[in-house]
């Protein structure tokens, strides 16, 4: 059995499964497969939730955390992981009906 979430970078959405076991080390793969060479220094994976606030996700127990919690597809932004938190990069927030933009700074 599987679960499908979005992933976002930039631009680009798109939709994968995730097997039930190890459903973030799966993604990573996927993520890298999908966006060679994107992720020199590694991958940062948030989600927005009930409150509005981006949480981050790390292993496989918070991705099970995040999927248990809503009854619709699952949004995952993803970025690059640097070592200097000033260089982290903006999050593009979409609207639910696809039609509007926010620009969100760490």
């Amino acid at each position: 059995m599987s679960t499908t979430v979005k992933i976002a970078f930039e631009e680009d959405i798109r939709r994968i499964a995730l097997p039930n076991e190890s459903p973030f080390d799966h993604l990573i793969k996927e993520i890298n497969r999908i966006y060679t060479g994107r992720f020199p220094t590694g991958i940062h994976v948030r989600y927005v939730d009930d409150e509005d606030d981006f949480v981050t996700v790390t292993c496989n127990m918070e991705l099970k955390d995040a999927l248990d919690l809503g009854e619709s597809t699952l949004k995952l932004y993803i970025s690059q992981r640097t070592d200097d938190p000033e260089k982290e990069a903006d999050f593009v927030k979409v609207s639910k009906d696809g039609q509007r933009t926010v620009t969100l700074s760490k």
